[in-house]
């Protein structure tokens, strides 16, 4: 049973990205890029483990699919054969036969009721001989013989205190070496039942990485740059030329040639180390944390994302299409562009199809929270306070000046005034666009504010006790405490004249006379503690902790789930524009989709009255087809017609129908020449009008 519980944990998300016929769904569109904790290759496919799930390409990068360990920090990778093993932090060891198609753990030890190993333990190398599994973890040094039903511990140092974690694992035909901190290098030649340390020669024994060029062993330390071995570890030599760096975070081999990740590029060595160059050129992040190497091929993983080099590492560029773990914490949409806060802040182009860092001035990427007055934008951080842009987040400034608590919670403005809710000093209010600020703390002990909403110059602020009401537009003591809805206000929205607050616990409550009475509006939903809220005319939209999207067109009288498609269904914040719903999850990054496909009317036509429109198909392109194709049945013949729209509304493209006259109806989309990213295909057949979203991948 536990067994099943973990596989429910890890097993989510893979279907989707495997077809290229699909449904009207949420589209991810990015930010691309994400945390590459360690890098591996088995035949043509680059597995990527970030500290959110593990990623898999089989051509070369250019496309990047979850591979079904979700949600989950994968701390290292081995590969044997057909067998790919991931070490996932607080699960132990899965193996996979199918190329990661599915994954399967034999670990027999006691779980707990959240399906996490009894005995936590961080394990930073993997090692496969023959049918023996080795992995090095803060514990030492374990070695399974049975796929890893069981482990057996060795100690590396009896005479040692305490135990010496093992960072990485090499071998030279039956010799085992361990890398250790702070204990050097450790050589075992019975499968590593014994242990000697061999560290003759070794200046630094913080060891981070092993690698080996035939019977010549590397060994690369934290604090003490790269030392060699050409007598099976008896003796090392120090090989740091050209070397400006002591941190050595992972080394690699291909061929004759090795190459060492540092926190300041990557270098490589034709001559087993004799001498090193810097191979950095097109790398836009030089922190690399891990290196895979097949032939000229090269990948390196940065806290960005994976870069690519297919000439032995003299020019790279970066491959991160699908590859995303972004936890979205906010937006903000300003002229129709759409920022995303996340580790810093992104913003989506016009166009609808490419993210760009906006981080320029933010020393504190931690972004809770975005707010945009006029064409300022401002972001709350997690310790650093809020920060502003005045020309599209190309720079920020701080803006301080009175606050009382660095933590922000949220941000909102209200004609000329900015809102900001802290981690314990209730709210700050600024009237100069964040020159100056005050304080109204509520006199509460621990004011925690979660969120705000406004309704003309009525505020409302969601707290661990409630809401709280300004009708004044926040004026000092003008608060007062709304009538009790449920712990933790996470959220609020005004849709109308009504104000709803969703609660960590209780659901969605509403007001229809801005907090002097709330009522619970939760039929449909099927988790109640909601993250986010947002609307749109009629439309209310719910994100929620573990069921997803809802959604009400009925002040919340009733809700439905709309989730088709995420692979994330926790979701952190939403946003409309542009005729598009934004999610931003958890780990997933940011999702789209029209809200004409969600809403019960649809150009003032009913759902009945499209449903005329009978196996509405999308085929989408992909890197080996470059169109798009769409078709539907008609009742009977009329005249069809179908436009393509960016996530600005748009329109990009008119289609012509191939099969005029029928009521077969058929369009052809050639997405050669556009970028990656979600658009939305809008059908008129006679009176009625039908909108799906297309996802555009390479």
């Amino acid at each position: 049973m536990k067994n099943k519980l973990v596989q429910l944990i890890l097993g989510i998300g893979m279907s989707v990205y495997f077809s290229h016929s699909v449904r009207a769904d949420w589209v991810q569109i990015g930010p691309w890029g994400a945390g590459i904790q360690v890098l591996a290759m088995s035949g043509n496919t680059i597995f990527a483990g970030t500290l959110n799930g593990l990623f898999l390409s089989s051509d070369n990068g250019t496309n990047w699919i979850d591979c079904g360990l979700s949600s989950v920090e994968i701390q290292s990778l081995a590969v044997s054969g057909n067998y790919i093993y991931a070490a996932i932090w607080g699960y132990g060891v899965f193996y996979s036969s199918d190329n990661g198609k599915t994954w399967t753990s034999n670990e027999q030890i006691p779980r707990t009721s959240m399906g996490f190993l009894d005995h936590l333990e961080n394990v930073y190398a993997l090692a496969i001989n023959g049918s023996s599994i080795f992995k090095g973890t803060n514990k030492g040094f374990s070695l399974s013989i049975d796929f890893g039903k069981t482990w057996t511990t060795s100690v590396l140092d009896s005479s040692y205190k305490t135990t010496y974690t093992v960072y990485a694992l090499a071998m030279i035909g039956g010799t085992i070496f361990a890398g250790t901190c702070p204990g050097g290098v450790f050589r075992s030649t019975d499968n590593g039942s014994n242990w000697i340390p061999v560290n003759s020669g070794i200046t630094n024994t913080n060891i981070k990485s092993l690698a080996v060029n035939g019977n010549t062993i590397f060994a690369g330390t934290f604090g003490g740059n790269i030392f060699r071995s050409t007598d099976n570890g008896t003796n090392w030599t120090a090989v740091n030329n050209g070397l400006p760096t002591t941190n050595i975070n992972c080394l690699s081999i291909g061929g004759s040639t090795i190459f060492a990740a540092t926190d300041e590029g990557i270098y490589r060595t034709t001559n087993n180390g004799t001498s090193w160059t810097a191979m950095n050129s097109g790398l836009s992040n030089t922190y690399i944390h891990s290196l895979a190497v097949k032939n000229d091929t090269i990948f390196a993983g940065t806290p960005h994302g994976v870069f690519l080099s297919k000439n032995i590492g003299v020019s790279w560029s970066e491959v991160n299409y699908g590859l995303t773990n972004y936890n979205i914490s906010s937006f903000a949409v300003s002229d129709g562009a759409v920022f995303a806060g996340t580790t810093g802040v992104f913003l989506i182009s016009h166009n609808g199809t490419s993210w760009t860092v906006a981080n320029s001035g933010l020393t504190d990427t931690g972004v809770t929270s975005l707010a945009v007055r006029d064409s300022t934008i401002f972001a709350g951080t997690f310790y650093d306070g809020v920060f502003r842009s005045t020309n599209i987040g190309k720079n920020w400034i701080k803006v301080n000046n009175g606050i009382p608590e660095m933590d922000i919670h949220c941000l909102m403005a209200n004609g000329n005034t900015i809102f900001a809710g802290t981690n314990g000093k209730g709210v700050s209010l600024s009237t100069d666009n964040g020159a100056h600020w005050t304080v109204e703390d509520f006199d509460l002990p621990d004011p925690f504010v979660y969120s705000l909403a406004s309704n003309g110059n009525t505020i409302f602020a969601g707290l661990y006790d409630g809401v709280f009401v300004s009708m004044n537009n926040g004026s000092i003591g003008t608060w007062v405490n709304s009538n009790y809805v449920s712990p933790y206000v996470y959220s609020l929205t005004v849709c109308g004249n009504a104000v709803f607050a969703g609660t960590g616990t209780g659901g969605i409550f509403r007001s229809a006379n801005n907090g002097i009475n709330w009522t619970a509006v939760n039929n449909g939903l099927l988790d109640m503690n909601i993250q986010c809220l947002t609307s749109k005319d009629s439309c209310i939209f719910a994100g929620t902790q573990n069921s997803g999207v809802f959604l009400s067109t009925n002040y919340g009288t009733n809700w439905k789930l709309v989730n088709s498609g995420i692979t994330d269904n926790n979701i952190q914040s939403l946003e409309v524009s542009g005729g598009y719903i934004f999610a931003g999850t958890s780990n997933r990054g940011v999702w789209c989709r029209p809200i004409l496909e969600m809403v019960g009317v649809i150009d003032g036509k009913s759902r009945h009255e499209l449903s005329l429109l009978a196996n509405f198909k999308i085929l989408s392109p992909n890197r080996f087809n470059p169109y798009a194709t769409i078709e539907f049945s008609l009742p009977y013949s009329e005249m069809a017609t179908a436009e393509i729209y960016n996530l600005s509304g748009h329109e990009i493209a008119s289609l012509v129908n191939e099969n005029p006259g029928s009521i077969r109806c058929r369009f052809l989309w050639n997405t050669r020449d556009v970028a990656p990213g979600c658009y939305a295909v809008k059908v008129h057949a006679g009176a009625n009008t039908f909108t799906k979203s297309i996802p555009v991948t390479r």
